[in-house]
């Protein structure tokens, strides 16, 4: 493991923090892993859906658009870097995501133009079971082309 404080580079606060550890990442920033811990107390829970929860896909999204930040940019200062979706050109959910779950999110960047960064993730549980997948691209702030 080489961070569990994502605060230190992406701008997300709870109650909307989708990634718990960084366990990897190449040097270059264009590749690596990331964990979550899809923990039993999580506010989602009471209502997604009440007596059968479920974590729902759209935030199995937005931990993969986090994840990729992380990577990204590693262990720096956040408010030196923020990124927004600019488009989803695929994820499909395989798999239901339930309390008690670790995702590993691994990320690969395939395409950069500027400031828009095209990424292929993949959402696998502990028992590496494929849970989502798909091609993501993130618009990096004026000033942050890493």
């Amino acid at each position: 493991m080489l961070s569990n404080d994502p605060k230190k580079t992406i701008p997300h606060r709870e109650p909307f923090i989708w990634v718990s550890r960084l366990m990897s990442r190449a040097e270059d920033g264009g590749e690596g892993v990331v964990e979550f811990d899809v923990t039993e107390d999580l506010d989602v829970f009471r209502g997604h859906f009440p007596g059968n929860p479920i974590f729902p896909g759209v935030l199995q999204l937005e931990g993969s658009a986090q994840a990729c930040m992380w990577v990204l940019f590693g262990e720096e200062d956040p408010d030196r870097h923020e990124g927004y979706f600019a488009s989803v050109d695929s994820f499909k959910f395989k798999k239901m995501v339930k309390p008690g779950d670790r995702l590993s999110i691994s990320c690969k960047r395939v395409a950069l133009r500027a400031s828009l960064h095209k990424w292929e993730v993949a959402v696998v549980d502990q028992d590496q079971r494929l849970c989502s997948k798909g091609v993501v691209w993130l618009k990096l702030a004026d000033g942050n082309h890493a």
